[in-house]
Order: C-alpha cells, then structure tokens, then sequence
C-alpha cells in the first residue's frame, strides 16, 4: 500500500466524525473579542483619525489664515536695526512653518499610535503580551522641537507688540498722554 494511509485505514470510518480539523490557523465557531476587532486596519484608522482629526482641522485654518493674511498681523521685518530685522525674519519663519510641522508630528504621533495597537493585538492573537515602555513627555525630543518652534513664532507677536507700542508711543498717541500725566504731577505738587 505504499504508506499512504486514509482515515478507514486507520481505524476510523469516514463517517464517525462529521467535524473535520480546521486548517492551520483557524478556529471554527469562535466569535472575535473586542480587542481583536479593535486591532484591524479600519478601526485603528477611524480611532486615529477621530483622535487627530481635530488638531489637524485646526492646524488648517491655521495655516489658511497665515497665508492669507500674512500682511494683517505680522511684520513686514523692514527694520533699521540689523539685528532686529534678523530675529523678525527668524521668528516669522517660525509663523509660517508651525502649522505643517505641526500637522507632521500629529499624524507620526497618530501612526506611532496605530503601530503599537497593531502589534499588541497581533501579539496578542499568538499569545504573547507585550507591554510597551511609555516614555516620560520631558524626554520625548519630538516634544521639545515642538515647544521650541511655537515660543519662536510666539516670539514674533511679542516683537509685534513692541513695534505697535513703539509706533504709538513714537506717533504721539502716548507722547501726548505722557505729558497729560506730567501735567497732573505739577498740578498735585509732585
């Protein structure tokens, strides 16, 4: 007979057993748990997109109005003053590139998110458990290069406000309330 041996042969009749051997990785009958279910490409991309969604639609009309209306309430950074004219220059780049770097780190933070749920719920299926070190917010370097490009370009709304006052107090508007007060200082005996 050669070797090759079928269930009869082997001293079970064809019969007997209606249930056959599932293929190699599947299980018949079971129902998905909610984290498996939560682990599948869709659903991890509609969580990360109702988790980044909102930061992301800011960001836009962020940046929209940035471009739009780059005249309105930034510098035009035509300075006398070398070094003044240096840092408006620094600090309004800063403006306009916070947005896009910003809507870059949302979505590598939101595809960092979806990897490492993937991974469990995979490991998790084979029967392992994995547990993901979470790193601390003052040692993620994505964080600091964050911080350090929103305080540049707030940086330039500072430099903004100088200007404005500088103008004002240059144009007369608190020359003239300035020597209103000297006026009541003399006035009072002081």
């Amino acid at each position: 007979m050669g070797g090759k041996f079928t269930r009869s042969q082997q001293g079970e009749s064809s019969d007997e057993s209606p249930c056959r051997t599932p293929a190699y990785g599947t299980v018949q009958g079971r129902k998905a748990h909610d984290w498996e279910v939560a682990g599948e490409a869709w659903p991890l991309m509609w969580s990360a997109c109702i988790s980044v969604g909102k930061q992301l639609g800011v960001l836009a009309v962020m940046m929209y109005q940035i471009q739009a209306n780059d005249s309105h309430f930034m510098l035009g950074c035509t300075s006398e003053m070398e070094a003044r004219n240096i840092l408006c220059v620094w600090t309004k780049t800063f403006v306009r590139c916070f947005p896009p770097f910003a809507i870059t780190v949302s979505m590598l933070l939101a595809g960092r998110a979806i990897l490492f749920k993937h991974v469990w719920t995979r490991y998790l299926r084979m029967g392992v458990i994995v547990d993901f070190d979470n790193i601390a917010a003052y040692r993620d370097p994505v964080l600091f290069l964050t911080l350090f490009a929103f305080f540049n370009g707030c940086a330039h709304f500072i430099l903004v406000a100088v200007d404005h006052l500088h103008l004002l107090w240059r144009g007369g508007a608190l020359a003239g309330k300035q020597e209103a007060h000297e006026d009541m200082k003399k006035a009072a005996g002081g």
